[in-house]
């Protein structure tokens, strides 16, 4: 017999050639991993035999592109299996018609199910079912592991690697920042005197610079002649911003159309042309701040830089302080789309109207040059043409590595992101 059954009134018979006590596994098997295994090896210890029901293609609940596998597929891996005596295919949205058919003795669910509140109803209705015909539910207790995760591990790996297969062009423009890390600041005759300076470290658009070549890309920096230098320490923070900085342009306009812009705009820095020539690139981003160094309204901003209505960013980032001053979307350009990250949280994107969040696994907590990560990993995704819930992800991965340095010590590469997306997927 083979133990692939597919015809209705065959599983309806099953008990008939299946002597003992009957376990029941339903679920998707998309990606078939150890923890599958070791559910279906523990499901299968308490009965004679342990039937698995597999959810047909058009009821995966997944999201985009699941099922990876077909039903034919899914089932012919898991009937390999020597702890499963048969495979079946289940036909609804729950397992419902499925329990009816074979009216197991047991009805087993992982541990991630045991006293976990059901909103949809589905867990309840089935277990009622169960009870209807005798039998009962139980849980397994393995490390619960989750397919939906290793296929969003492998979307980040796969973007990552097309990045730097397509090796694209990425123009950065923006203020040029100096951050120095002072040891001390000593307050003498009501003025404010650096005693101990302990590194310099790039900042502004040439972090920006570094974070997409660690991407394999061909990075090209448009900032002003003279750096902005930051000083800062535990106690406070001082900007000087010197006057008078015009933007250098050395790009040709075939380089500009065939290339990724992003630009960051600090407030430091009259950045008109780069706005100029940002738009015509191929995709262009966009960030704003607001900061200690420039307490600027972005309403007014935007009513300044009328010059964006010839063509708005593809995407604009911006923070949840920002986005509060702002107060509506259709204050900003009619960006393709706007990306509102919490440092805590995450990150959200305001997609044609519609939201898509992407949450952090633990507590993060933001610091300087996370926004810089984040904008520069989406906005090079996107500019390849990687869908934007997945950029979303890969810049909240590269948003969370980059609170792993102090400042902009460091920078983002495909290796260390790659590791970040195992570690907070997996």
């Amino acid at each position: 017999m083979s133990k692939i059954i597919t015809n209705p009134d065959a599983i309806k018979d099953i008990r008939s050639f299946l002597r003992g006590k009957i376990a029941l596994c339903q679920g998707c098997f998309d990606i078939l991993h150890a923890g599958h295994v070791a559910h279906l090896q523990s499901a299968a210890s308490m009965a004679d035999h342990l039937v698995v029901a597999v959810t047909t293609d058009e009821f995966v609940n997944k999201g985009p592109g699941r099922p990876i596998n077909k039903l034919e597929d899914r089932m012919t891996v898991l009937s390999a299996l020597s702890c499963i005596s048969v495979v079946v295919p289940s036909t609804s949205e729950s397992a419902v018609d499925i329990i009816n058919l074979i009216q197991p003795d047991i009805y087993v669910k992982g541990q991630e199910y045991r006293d976990k509140p059901d909103p949809t109803g589905k867990i309840d209705i089935e277990k009622a079912q169960v009870e209807r015909w005798g039998g009962k539910v139980c849980y397994t207790d393995e490390p619960i592991r989750s397919s939906s995760k290793i296929y969003e591990y492998n979307k980040i790996v796969n973007t990552l690697e097309q990045i730097a297969r397509d090796r694209p062009a990425v123009i950065t423009i923006g203020d040029y920042i100096r951050d120095i890390r002072a040891t001390t600041i000593l307050e003498e005759e009501n003025r404010l005197v650096l005693e101990t300076v302990d590194q310099h470290h790039t900042g502004g658009i040439h972090a920006i610079l570094n974070h997409v070549m660690g991407l394999g890309a061909h990075a090209y920096p448009i900032h002003p002649n003279w750096p902005v230098e930051k000083i800062r320490t535990e106690r406070r923070r001082i900007d000087i911003v010197p006057s008078g900085a015009d933007i250098q342009v050395t790009t040709t306009p075939e380089m500009v159309r065939n290339s990724i812009c992003i630009l960051a705009d600090y407030g430091h820095a009259d950045l008109h042309e780069g706005y100029a020539l940002a738009q015509y690139s191929k995709f262009w981003a966009l960030n704003v701040q607001v900061n200690r160094a420039n307490r600027r309204n972005l309403r007014e901003y935007w009513d300044h830089y009328s010059m964006l209505a010839h063509r708005a960013p593809n995407l604009i980032t911006m923070n949840a302080d920002e986005w509060k001053q702002i107060g509506h979307i259709s204050y900003l350009p009619r960006a393709q789309e706007v990306v509102v990250t919490d440092g805590a949280d995450g990150a959200t994107a305001m997609i044609s109207g519609a939201h898509v969040s992407y949450k952090h696994s633990g507590t993060v907590v933001d610091t300087t040059g996370c926004g810089d990560a984040l904008l520069s990993a989406m906005a090079t995704a996107m500019g390849c043409g990687i869908d934007v819930e997945t950029a979303l992800k890969l810049g909240c991965i590269a948003g969370t590595l980059a609170i792993t340095w102090p400042l902009n010590t460091r920078s983002i590469c495909t290796k260390s992101l790659a590791k970040m997306a195992r570690d907070l997927l997996l």
